[in-house]
């Protein structure tokens, strides 16, 4: 099966609504910031809370990473 001369790769899956072409060459993927720690008011880590509101004995920390998909 063929669209405007471009061959479509039929998919059990595939949205019969819309219309995707991605062209693989010219995809790419930038890095903005690299993976490590979130630094929040310059603290690593952040002290959890129970129900009652009060300090909790544990603490949470989170790792971010930011990509952006480039076409």
């Amino acid at each position: 099966m063929q669209l405007a001369g471009a061959p479509i790769k039929t998919h059990f899956n595939w949205n019969k609504t819309r219309i995707d072409f991605v062209v693989s060459s010219v995809w790419g993927r930038a890095e903005i910031l690299p993976i490590g720690f979130t630094h929040l008011m310059v603290v690593e880590s952040f002290e959890l809370r129970g129900p009652s509101g009060g300090v909790a004995a544990a603490d949470i920390f989170y790792m971010v990473c930011v990509f952006r998909h480039l076409f």
